[in-house]
């Protein structure tokens, strides 16, 4: 299964992620919670893809990276010198 997953230049905060009723993770990142509770139900994951900025990533990539580890992570580039015409 792939995953696809968005991260931003926010300020990540932990939290208690719950599946079935049971606590699985405590984590900044709802996509490792996600990938967590996937893996616990016999889901094999090939690779998870995030989408972001280059700030973003610059921002969370190693963390996310290891603590996704020895998922396969690859990391999609979303440009962020945009104007108005760009985005519409």
């Amino acid at each position: 299964m792939r995953v696809i997953s968005f991260v931003g230049t926010g300020n990540y905060q932990a939290v208690n992620y719950t599946f079935d009723g049971q606590q699985i993770i405590t984590t900044c990142y709802c996509i490792e919670a996600i990938v967590t509770a996937l893996k616990h139900n016999g889901t094999h994951i090939d690779d998870i893809v995030f989408i972001a900025t280059k700030e973003a990533w610059d921002r969370h990539g190693a963390l996310i990276t290891s603590t996704l580890s020895p998922n396969s992570i690859c990391h999609r580039h979303i440009p962020t010198e945009q104007g108005h015409s760009e985005l519409w």
